[in-house]
């Protein structure tokens, strides 16, 4: 564990992010790489890459491989090992939405940790809870939470009630009135399309979108819409279930602490866009652990610089602050046995931003020069 994961244990820093990456392997061998998932390449040979940040200031706190085939579910029980083994107490971990299942819940809160989630409405249980208040139940003044990234406003209503095989949780109802009003409009267009659609190839392409709405009869169309499912659709639009395993917990920090987690895909795109993740073409697994810990080194430094410059800058991103010093250069002459060595003169903002990220040691100047 790095001397900074071990300044967040000692200030009690409790909330972390855990999330999986996956990038495809350009190689023969790897011990890591295996058919797996990956966006527009199901056929590819793929190695996994997890992570896990903390919600104050986003900075790394682990980086591992994971095996391509491996599902993200399955990762979750070695993750938490890895923070119980490095002393991490009452911790709140934040998990996807695909890694949430009854064993890793149980497990999680066997650790001493505590977790929050969101449930699919996959099942009649979540469904029940979803459709349990009307719209006018929950729309509300004293429901109204604001997601902080946004500035979107939403309903939140928490309770207490059994879920995921737990007789005691946390559950907060959602209700996004915005994303409620865009799911009926589009339902509601493509049943209208139907309706009116003579064309078969415009019908064969609704039917796709329509999905299970889209029941198989006989008929020209081959196919009727399942009206009543539209309707019970309706209900829930807009809606979502977000719970906690610690049954004190507020439905606004729930909401919020929940989605800030997509921090920690932010910390991914940052991997594979301005610090270059991949293509990968190492072979042994011994590389691949010690390139995890450049990509955990890395990211502890992009995320250290961010909290440095939200110290003055509160809106300025690390590639902004490296887009506005790119223009400084180091100027060596040499002429004989004498050398000199500059950098170009530099802005009071530059200064300022170079001094707020501690890179001034970097930057050699002649004092002869005045620069």
């Amino acid at each position: 564990m790095s001397a900074r994961s071990q300044t967040l244990l000692s200030n009690g820093a409790s909330a972390f992010y855990y999330d999986v990456t996956r990038q495809i392997y350009y190689g023969n061998d790897c011990p890591y790489a295996e058919h797996g998932y990956f966006p527009g390449e199901t056929h590819k040979r793929v190695l996994g890459f997890g992570m896990v940040t903390s919600a104050h200031r986003q900075h790394p706190v682990l980086c591992r491989a994971i095996r391509g085939s491996r599902n993200d579910t399955v990762t979750v029980e070695d993750t938490v090992n890895h923070l119980k083994s490095w002393g991490f107490k009452k911790l709140t971990l934040i998990l996807d939405r695909g890694m949430i299942s009854k064993d890793n819940v149980e497990f999680i809160v066997k650790s001493g940790f505590d977790l929050v989630g969101l449930v699919p409405s996959n099942n009649k249980e979540v469904w029940d809870y979803i459709t349990r208040w009307s719209d006018a139940d929950l729309e509300r003044p004293q429901y109204v939470v604001e997601r902080a990234s946004s500035g979107v406003q939403v309903y939140v209503r928490a309770w207490n009630a059994p879920l995921l095989g737990r007789k005691q949780m946390r559950v907060a109802l959602v209700l996004d009135p915005v994303r409620a009003a865009n799911e009926r409009v589009a339902r509601d267009g493509l049943i209208h399309a139907v309706d009116t659609a003579a064309n078969p190839k415009r019908l064969s392409e609704l039917r796709e979108d329509l999905g299970d709405l889209a029941i198989p009869a006989p008929g020209r169309r081959g196919f009727v819409i399942d009206r009543d499912g539209a309707a019970r659709e309706r209900i829930g639009d807009g809606r979502f279930l977000v719970f906690s395993t610690n049954p004190d917990m507020q439905a606004d920090e729930m909401f919020r602490v929940y989605f800030q987690r997509d921090e920690v895909e932010k910390a991914f795109r940052t991997l594979k866009g301005q610090l270059s993740l991949g293509p990968i073409r190492y072979r042994r697994r011994e590389h691949i652990d010690a390139y995890t810990t450049v990509l955990y080194m890395a990211y502890l430094l992009w995320s250290r610089t961010q909290e440095r410059l939200a110290e003055k800058y509160l809106t300025m991103t690390v590639t902004k602050a490296l887009e506005s010093v790119e223009d400084i250069h180091l100027v060596r002459f040499e002429a004989g046995k004498q050398k000199f060595e500059w950098t170009t003169r530099r802005s009071q903002e530059q200064e300022k931003i170079i001094k707020l990220v501690g890179a001034g040691e970097f930057l050699c100047s002649d004092k002869s020069s005045g620069r």
